[in-house]
Protein backbone atom coordinates (compact mmCIF):
# COMPACT_ATOMS: atom_id res chain seq x y z
CA UNK A 1 0.00 0.00 0.00
CA UNK A 2 1.45 3.37 -1.01
CA UNK A 3 1.58 6.39 1.29
CA UNK A 4 -0.71 8.16 -1.17
CA UNK A 5 -3.35 5.47 -0.66
CA UNK A 6 -3.03 5.68 3.14
CA UNK A 7 -3.47 9.45 3.13
CA UNK A 8 -6.40 9.21 0.73
CA UNK A 9 -7.99 6.58 2.99
CA UNK A 10 -7.59 8.92 5.99
CA UNK A 11 -9.23 11.71 4.04
CA UNK A 12 -12.07 9.49 2.84
CA UNK A 13 -14.27 10.51 5.76
CA UNK A 14 -13.96 14.21 4.88
CA UNK A 15 -16.64 15.63 2.59
CA UNK A 16 -15.57 16.05 -1.03
CA UNK A 17 -15.73 19.84 -0.95
CA UNK A 18 -13.14 19.87 1.89
CA UNK A 19 -10.86 17.34 0.22
CA UNK A 20 -8.26 19.73 -1.19
CA UNK A 21 -5.41 17.25 -1.33
CA UNK A 22 -4.67 16.65 -4.98
CA UNK A 23 -1.91 14.38 -6.21
CA UNK A 24 0.36 17.38 -6.89
CA UNK A 25 -0.22 18.90 -3.42
CA UNK A 26 0.36 15.52 -1.82
CA UNK A 27 3.73 15.08 -3.54
CA UNK A 28 4.82 18.55 -2.43
CA UNK A 29 3.70 17.82 1.15
CA UNK A 30 5.58 14.51 1.28
CA UNK A 31 8.72 16.14 -0.16
CA UNK A 32 8.63 18.93 2.45
CA UNK A 33 8.11 16.42 5.27
CA UNK A 34 11.07 14.33 4.06
CA UNK A 35 13.34 17.38 4.02
CA UNK A 36 12.19 18.33 7.50
CA UNK A 37 12.84 14.85 8.86
CA UNK A 38 16.28 14.71 7.25
CA UNK A 39 17.14 18.18 8.53
CA UNK A 40 16.46 17.30 12.16
CA UNK A 41 18.15 13.91 12.20
CA UNK A 42 20.34 13.05 15.22
CA UNK A 43 23.38 12.63 12.93
CA UNK A 44 23.53 16.39 12.35
CA UNK A 45 26.89 17.75 13.54
CA UNK A 46 27.61 21.42 14.02
CA UNK A 47 30.27 22.62 11.62
CA UNK A 48 32.06 24.76 14.20
CA UNK A 49 32.59 23.82 17.81
CA UNK A 50 34.23 26.42 19.99
CA UNK A 51 34.72 27.03 23.66
CA UNK A 52 33.73 30.26 25.35
CA UNK A 53 36.37 31.52 27.73
CA UNK A 54 35.05 33.06 30.95
CA UNK A 55 35.85 36.69 31.60
CA UNK A 56 37.21 37.58 35.01
CA UNK A 57 35.96 40.94 36.23
CA UNK A 58 38.48 43.01 38.11
CA UNK A 59 37.32 45.46 40.69
CA UNK A 60 36.54 46.01 44.30
CA UNK A 61 33.34 44.65 45.81
CA UNK A 62 31.41 47.34 47.63
CA UNK A 63 28.58 47.13 50.15
CA UNK A 64 29.18 43.41 50.78
CA UNK A 65 27.05 43.37 53.93
CA UNK A 66 24.07 45.16 52.40
CA UNK A 67 21.11 42.90 51.57
CA UNK A 68 19.06 43.22 48.38
CA UNK A 69 20.51 46.32 46.75
CA UNK A 70 18.16 47.36 43.97
CA UNK A 71 19.61 50.73 43.09
CA UNK A 72 22.88 52.51 43.89
CA UNK A 73 23.36 56.25 43.36
CA UNK A 74 26.28 58.52 44.18
CA UNK A 75 25.96 62.24 44.70
CA UNK A 76 28.69 64.46 46.11
CA UNK A 77 30.28 62.34 48.85
CA UNK A 78 27.25 60.13 49.52
CA UNK A 79 25.91 56.81 48.29
CA UNK A 80 22.13 56.38 48.35
CA UNK A 81 20.94 52.78 48.11
CA UNK A 82 17.45 51.42 47.50
CA UNK A 83 17.21 48.04 49.21
CA UNK A 84 14.79 45.26 50.04
CA UNK A 85 15.24 45.92 53.77
CA UNK A 86 12.63 47.20 56.21
CA UNK A 87 14.01 50.69 55.71
CA UNK A 88 14.15 51.11 51.95
CA UNK A 89 16.70 53.91 51.58
CA UNK A 90 20.15 53.58 53.15
CA UNK A 91 22.81 56.30 53.01
CA UNK A 92 26.59 55.84 53.28
CA UNK A 93 29.51 58.22 53.02
CA UNK A 94 32.30 57.82 50.47
CA UNK A 95 34.22 55.54 52.89
CA UNK A 96 31.16 53.24 53.01
CA UNK A 97 30.36 54.16 56.61
CA UNK A 98 26.65 53.96 57.40
CA UNK A 99 25.03 57.37 57.93
CA UNK A 100 21.36 56.50 58.26
CA UNK A 101 18.24 54.93 56.79
CA UNK A 102 14.69 56.01 56.12
CA UNK A 103 11.54 55.05 54.27
CA UNK A 104 9.19 52.24 55.13
CA UNK A 105 6.82 50.44 52.80
CA UNK A 106 3.17 51.18 53.50
CA UNK A 107 0.35 53.58 52.73
CA UNK A 108 0.78 56.06 55.56
CA UNK A 109 2.54 59.42 55.69
CA UNK A 110 6.29 59.11 55.31
CA UNK A 111 5.92 55.70 53.63
CA UNK A 112 6.07 54.48 50.05
CA UNK A 113 3.86 51.84 48.47
CA UNK A 114 6.67 49.64 47.24
CA UNK A 115 10.44 49.50 46.90
CA UNK A 116 11.50 52.41 44.73
CA UNK A 117 14.34 53.10 42.38
CA UNK A 118 15.94 56.53 42.44
CA UNK A 119 16.19 57.66 38.82
CA UNK A 120 17.62 61.05 39.68
CA UNK A 121 19.33 62.96 42.49
CA UNK A 122 20.34 66.59 42.64
CA UNK A 123 22.02 69.07 44.90
CA UNK A 124 19.51 71.93 45.03
CA UNK A 125 20.09 75.02 47.22
CA UNK A 126 22.76 73.14 49.18
CA UNK A 127 20.36 70.29 49.91
CA UNK A 128 20.31 66.84 48.30
CA UNK A 129 16.96 65.80 46.84
CA UNK A 130 15.92 62.41 45.50
CA UNK A 131 13.29 61.78 42.85
CA UNK A 132 11.22 58.61 43.08
CA UNK A 133 8.38 57.68 40.74
CA UNK A 134 5.58 55.30 41.70
CA UNK A 135 4.34 54.17 38.31
CA UNK A 136 1.41 52.25 39.82
CA UNK A 137 -0.29 55.33 41.24
CA UNK A 138 1.48 57.75 38.87
CA UNK A 139 3.05 59.98 41.49
CA UNK A 140 6.50 61.56 41.29
CA UNK A 141 7.92 62.54 44.68
CA UNK A 142 10.93 64.71 45.43
CA UNK A 143 12.41 63.76 48.81
CA UNK A 144 14.52 65.97 51.11
CA UNK A 145 17.46 63.72 52.02
CA UNK A 146 18.72 65.66 55.07
CA UNK A 147 15.28 65.94 56.72
CA UNK A 148 14.39 62.34 55.84
CA UNK A 149 17.59 61.09 57.49
CA UNK A 150 17.07 63.18 60.64
CA UNK A 151 13.42 62.10 61.06
CA UNK A 152 14.00 58.53 59.74
CA UNK A 153 11.01 58.73 57.41
CA UNK A 154 10.33 60.09 53.94
CA UNK A 155 9.93 63.87 53.97
CA UNK A 156 8.58 64.95 50.57
CA UNK A 157 9.42 68.36 49.15
CA UNK A 158 6.77 67.96 46.44
CA UNK A 159 4.48 65.25 45.15
CA UNK A 160 3.23 65.52 41.59
CA UNK A 161 0.43 63.49 40.07
CA UNK A 162 1.48 62.35 36.60
CA UNK A 163 -0.93 62.19 33.63
CA UNK A 164 -2.65 58.86 32.94
CA UNK A 165 -0.97 58.73 29.53
CA UNK A 166 2.27 57.92 31.35
CA UNK A 167 0.87 54.73 32.90
CA UNK A 168 3.48 52.03 32.47
CA UNK A 169 6.43 54.40 32.30
CA UNK A 170 9.58 52.91 33.76
CA UNK A 171 10.56 54.84 36.87
CA UNK A 172 14.19 54.68 35.78
CA UNK A 173 13.36 56.73 32.66
CA UNK A 174 12.34 59.91 34.50
CA UNK A 175 14.73 62.77 35.27
CA UNK A 176 14.36 65.94 37.28
CA UNK A 177 15.07 69.09 35.27
CA UNK A 178 14.10 71.70 37.82
CA UNK A 179 11.63 72.30 40.59
CA UNK A 180 8.69 72.16 38.18
CA UNK A 181 9.91 70.01 35.30
CA UNK A 182 10.34 66.28 34.88
CA UNK A 183 11.85 64.78 31.76
CA UNK A 184 11.02 61.25 30.73
CA UNK A 185 11.46 58.79 27.94
CA UNK A 186 8.33 56.86 27.06
CA UNK A 187 7.53 54.65 24.11
CA UNK A 188 4.20 52.96 23.48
Amino acid sequence: MHSTTIIRMCLAGIPARLNIVSMKNLKVLITVLCFLLLGISPNFVASQNFEIEPIVLKGEEIFKNEFGILDLNKIDSLYVLSTKRDTVFRVYNISEEFIGAFGKIGRGPGEIRRVAYVPDLRNYNNNIELLIVDNQVLVATIIDLKKSLSEEKIIPVTETKLPRELFGIQSTDVYLIDEYTLFGIYDQ
